[in-house]
């Protein structure tokens, strides 16, 4: 039994994986900016 892995696959899996989380942080942090900026503005 020979077991091939397909490295260039599982590299652009990771990297898809550290975009994504980054891209949801980065989402979720402008999201909170923009709610404080609303709540400042309305004091």
């Amino acid at each position: 039994m020979v077991v091939q892995h397909n490295m260039s696959a599982m590299n652009a899996n990771r990297q898809l994986g550290i975009t994504t989380g980054a891209q949801a942080k980065s989402t979720d942090f402008r999201k909170l900016f923009h709610r404080y900026k609303i709540f400042v503005i309305t004091i």
